[in-house]
């Protein structure tokens, strides 16, 4: 598996790798309704489980804010967030969205991924992201938690913007330009980790804590431990519908992220890579988080930084397990403005600009069911509008067959070749 590879080059880009991960992890896993630190444990056991049964030497597997709010959302009407129940119910999602993977892996059926057409995923997105802004701005502003549908969150935004707390949001938007400035200066360099770190050492130099700039505070966790989580009938029963929809989007996902970024030479297993995977969520799981992702971006990085091995990814697990194990102070100082303004980056990341322009000039009809998809998505309880989504997309892909355009072929006398009828040609038809 990591024979003839040179580990100098994977060593760099791990620790770009965990470099960028760290932060994006925390955000993730309060996307998700965990601690931050519950987000270095699923990096961790989707490093290294898609290290051992993934295909892919480049993928980069951990928790995703793209299912996060997903099922973060749908659990939250089961359970209120950070109770034991909501741990087990999104331990046990896990288990059931890496069981469906795997399944999916044995089966060969990595055609399903197809499933969602491209009008509908970029639509799909575009609502996530929305999510994703709304849930943050409170923490962005400095303002009070905002609960309700998105129509409510927005008024009571509104509302708030006079009280919102300027040193808070001043932090936030320093931190998210310099995402964005070193986003587009160069990837590699970490700039959501380094906006962390500056924005911990600005709230402890200038004591910002006491104008109100909150911090994400003391962390207690014990070392990560192998514990299938308690569940009953009744919970497998009320989660087993959000698990095939989570699984479908991680298929989709994963397959997509595995085409783009091919090693040389050796064509994608998508397959196997639901594998591994499906064997990352079933770790995480066991280890008391939740259900795991490919991630485009990281996965690009990973590319772009020269890894040639899954050694890269085993090295970034590496990584942040020290940080999660000797890291609490970085953790404790972390703002939550400047959390917020990772996610902030990260929404507007994935709301992709630049598809629905090309949608829009190539076909109005697809524009629309991109604004239909993202309406949906936005307005509904996300689970709904995610289910809605995908039934969307399965009936534009059948109006598509059933508006594909027939070409009548002719062959040429004497030969095996073939090309479409053309007026006083002289071809033979079958």
């Amino acid at each position: 598996m990591f024979r003839g590879v040179d580990w100098r080059s994977d060593l760099v880009a791990g620790f770009t790798l965990a470099a960028v991960a760290v932060p994006e992890q925390m955000g993730n896993a309060r996307l998700a309704g965990f601690p931050p630190h519950v987000g270095f444990i699923a990096f961790i056991a989707g490093s290294l489980a898609f290290s051992i049964f993934g295909s892919s030497r480049t993928v980069s597997v951990g928790a995703d804010s793209t299912i996060a709010p997903i099922f973060a959302g749908a659990l939250a009407l089961l359970a209120v967030s950070g109770t034991p129940h909501y741990a087990a119910l999104a331990g046990l999602l896990a288990l059931l969205v890496g069981g469906t993977l795997i399944s999916a892996s044995l089966l060969r059926a990595g055609w399903i991924s197809d499933l969602l057409s491209i009008p509908v995923l970029t639509g799909f997105l575009a609502g996530v992201s929305v999510h994703i802004a709304l849930s943050q701005a409170p923490a962005f502003l400095g303002l009070p938690p905002v609960e309700g549908g998105v129509p409510a969150r927005i008024l009571a935004l509104a509302h708030g913007v006079s009280r919102l707390n300027g040193p808070t949001t001043l932090l936030a938007v320093l931190c998210l330009v310099l995402i964005v400035a070193t986003e587009r200066m160069n990837p590699r360099i970490p700039g959501a980790l380094i906006g962390l770190v500056g924005a911990g050492w600005a709230v402890e130099h200038f004591d910002l804590t006491a104008k109100g700039v909150g911090v994400l505070g003391d962390i207690s966790h014990a070392a990560p431990h192998i514990e299938v989580p308690a569940f009953s009938p009744d919970d497998v029963t009320h989660v087993f519908g959000l698990a095939v929809i989570v699984s479908l989007v991680v298929m989709v996902q994963t397959a997509a992220t595995s085409r783009a970024f091919p090693a040389k030479g050796v064509a994608p297993d998508i397959d196997r890579d639901f594998l591994g995977v499906g064997a990352g969520s079933v770790l995480a799981g066991v280890c008391g988080a939740f259900p795991l992702n490919a991630s485009p971006p990281r996965t690009a990085l990973v590319v772009e930084c020269g890894g040639a091995s899954k050694l890269c990814g085993v090295f970034a697990a590496v990584i942040v397990a020290a940080i999660l194990f000797y890291g609490d102070a970085l953790i404790a100082k972390a703002p939550t403005a400047a959390l917020a303004a990772v996610l902030m980056f990260i929404a507007g990341r994935i709301f992709r600009w630049r598809d629905m322009i090309a949608i829009f000039r190539a076909t109005r009809t697809e524009f629309g069911l991109v604004v239909v998809t993202m309406l949906t998505v936005t307005l509904l309880p996300l689970q709904t509008g995610v289910g809605l989504a995908i039934i969307l997309s399965l009936l534009h892909s059948m109006w598509i067959t059933t508006r594909t355009r027939m070409v009548e072929l002719e062959r040429i006398p004497g030969t095996t070749i073939w090309w479409p009828r053309s007026a006083g040609s002289m071809g033979e038809r079958v």
